[in-house]
């Protein structure tokens, strides 16, 4: 559990320190307040532009940067996973876990940091026509919905993983 632990301390460190975290959640939050201006100012429904938010600029640009997050899960330590596994008391599926944990962790991190002062800004300056009750169960919907296609794409990028893992070894 110690090797876990400190395996999931180091990759959530690494991936807030990663440019590609800071500029993913930098393109997610500028449009989130051009839209809540926009809203504000041409008396827009809440409810169209969360949607169109979601659509638009939410889903498209998080599947990029998932992809691009989990792709890259080892491949840049693919040189030394051989060693790594000879040297320390760290087995594989120890490493792996860690890794997508890390990675969900990250994930529904940045989406409830976006949505949540969101989905509050556009129910006070956008013309109301959604409760919060609505809103936070929006938001618990997505929240299984997003876990489990992780989750399945976890189990996809383990195989990867473990074909990856097999290909150092030799």
């Amino acid at each position: 559990m110690q090797a876990y632990l400190a395996l999931l301390r180091i990759d959530l460190e690494q991936l807030w320190r990663s440019w590609l975290v800071r500029g993913w959640v930098l393109l997610l939050v500028l449009p989130a307040l051009f839209l809540v201006v926009v809203a504000a100012n041409e008396h827009e429904s809440a409810s169209e532009t969360l949607a169109a938010y979601m659509a638009a600029v939410l889903a498209p640009l998080s599947w990029l940067a998932i992809s691009i997050l989990s792709a890259s899960a080892v491949n840049s330590e693919s040189h030394v996973i051989a060693d790594s596994f000879l040297s320390r008391s760290v087995t594989r599926s120890t490493y792996i876990w860690a890794k997508i944990t890390s990675r969900l962790c990250v994930f529904l991190t940045v989406y409830f940091v976006v949505t949540i002062p969101l989905s509050y800004l556009m129910t006070r300056y956008a013309i109301g026509d959604t409760s919060t009750e609505g809103i936070v169960g929006g938001l618990l919907m997505v929240f299984p919905s997003a876990i489990l296609r992780l989750s399945c794409f976890g189990r996809v990028f383990r195989r990867v993983l473990l074909l990856e893992f097999q290909a150092c070894g030799r």
